[in-house]
């Protein structure tokens, strides 16, 4: 998992003109379906929409790559809550191990943030294994939980209310939550770093050997590289261009290689 910078205001040209149509169709539908929830009705985002934004944002944001295991996220015709930071419908927290509905003060289960379905800060490419077999409709916070879209209308105002636990590569460094070591290993620096890991099983078996097996091919490269790279004040420049392919953010794993890169080069001082 690592930090990824996307800012909508900064787009240019055809992205541009996408996301202002895609976003003027969203916030229609949005307005429908908060219009239908204040009578009663439990509509939900149309799919089709929020589909558009999920595949947009994996091919020109995340490149491809899940957002928080950085493993080949392809696109999958299925919709629900995995691919939501928090969940658009049923909202859940584990317990004792066991993962449980989360109930409000009024006795009624939580009715999902379905106010912030289609906002992009909310939205994230999962692959299968981060999404319905990980996260799911899990959300933890450390703070008071949110129902009411008037008392939370976006998710910088529900940030600051409930205090997520789960890490946000949009708003958050990962890598100071979250540190890799050898053999594709990951290690919690902190609580979020721990929830986050919990939430989307990164340190199941096919996470660890998928990411030691890119950690040693960067590895090898590295030293192929230098080895036939001549001395001089801009090899540094040199190798980290080289190492792009390994450590750049459309490499896969991008963030278990630079950890274990600068455990392998320390080593070596």
């Amino acid at each position: 998992m690592r930090h990824v910078d996307f800012e909508p205001s900064k787009l240019r040209g055809e992205d541009a003109t996408w996301w202002q149509q895609w976003s003027a169709r969203a916030d229609a539908e949005a307005r429908e379906v908060q219009k239908a929830r204040g009578t009663g009705l439990q509509r939900s985002f149309d799919p089709a929409i929020l589909e558009e934004l999920k595949r947009w944002l994996l091919h020109n944001v995340f490149y491809n790559k899940c957002a928080f295991c950085e493993y080949d996220a392809v696109p999958r015709h299925y919709y629900g809550d995995p691919e939501h930071y928090r969940p658009e419908s049923e909202v859940t927290e584990v317990h004792g191990g066991h993962v449980e509905p989360v109930m409000m003060p009024d006795g009624h289960p939580h009715p999902g943030y379905y106010w912030v379905a289609h906002d992009w800060r909310n939205v994230f490419p999962l692959c299968a294994r981060c999404g319905r077999s990980g996260k799911g409709s899990q959300f933890p916070i450390k703070a008071e939980r949110v129902s009411d879209p008037r008392r939370g209308p976006d998710p910088e105002i529900l940030d600051r209310i409930e205090v997520p636990q789960l890490l946000n590569p949009y708003n958050d460094h990962p890598a100071d939550h979250l540190k890799f070591g050898v053999k594709g290993t990951i290690t919690a620096l902190t609580d979020r770093g721990e929830a986050s890991i919990n939430a989307f099983h990164l340190n199941d078996e096919p996470f660890v050997v998928e990411r030691q097996s890119q950690q040693e091919k960067a590895w090898s490269y590295l030293l192929l590289i230098a080895q036939s790279t001549l001395q001089g004040p801009s090899i540094g420049k040199l190798l980290k261009r080289s190492m792009e392919r390994y450590t750049g953010p459309k490499a896969r794993f991008s963030q278990a290689v630079i950890d274990y890169l600068e455990i392998k080069v320390r080593d070596l001082a």
